[in-house]
């Protein structure tokens, strides 16, 4: 799952997506989305539970970020694909990142959220499949700009898969120490 995967998801997303992706990638562009899930906790859910569900979304991106990027990334040390410009892989940025690329924090981070957002049961199955949507859109946009290999999005979800299922069960524990509702 490396350069000639990449080379394949480059070449079938059409041009005019680029400036999609550049969106999608930003993180500034999902505050809005925060912002709105923490006001609907506030709103749907006691103030303990939403505190305590903003806490462990706090906690899983940290515990995610730490992991993917001062540890892991660091350890494997493996160059981006644009830092590799004889394999030709189209970058759509103005800079190649400096950092390393397995894993992808972006996949990991976000993938944490969606799973510890679904564990959690505060929300709706529609509301569970626009956050894996929303991963998925992620990922894929960090692959069309030329940023990650398919291994380094791979590896992301799932370190994200697990730090997102160990934070539900966090505030399960905590929802079920203080005989909370969600």
């Amino acid at each position: 799952m490396g350069a000639e995967w990449l080379h394949q998801i480059q070449s079938i997303t059409p041009a005019f997506f680029d400036a999609l992706v550049m969106v999608l990638r930003n993180k500034t562009t999902w505050i809005p989305l925060y912002i709105l899930i923490g006001v609907y906790l506030f709103v749907r859910q006691e103030k303990k539970v939403a505190l305590a569900f903003l806490a462990c979304s706090a906690l899983a991106v940290g515990l995610g970020d730490l992991m993917s990027s001062h540890i892991l990334k660091p350890y494997f040390a493996h160059p981006r694909p644009c830092q590799e410009p004889l394999l030709g892989f189209q970058l759509l940025l103005e800079h190649c990142p400096k950092s390393y690329s397995f894993p992808s924090s972006h996949a990991t981070n976000h993938m944490a959220l969606a799973i510890f957002w679904i564990g959690s049961r505060c929300f709706s199955k529609t509301q569970a499949i626009f956050f894996l949507i929303w991963v998925f859109l992620i990922v894929w946009a960090q692959m069309v700009v030329g940023v990650h290999y398919p291994k380094d999005i791979v590896a992301g979800l799932l370190l994200g898969s697990l730090i997102g299922y160990m934070f539900s069960r966090v505030f399960y524990f905590f929802v079920e120490r203080f005989s909370l509702q969600t």
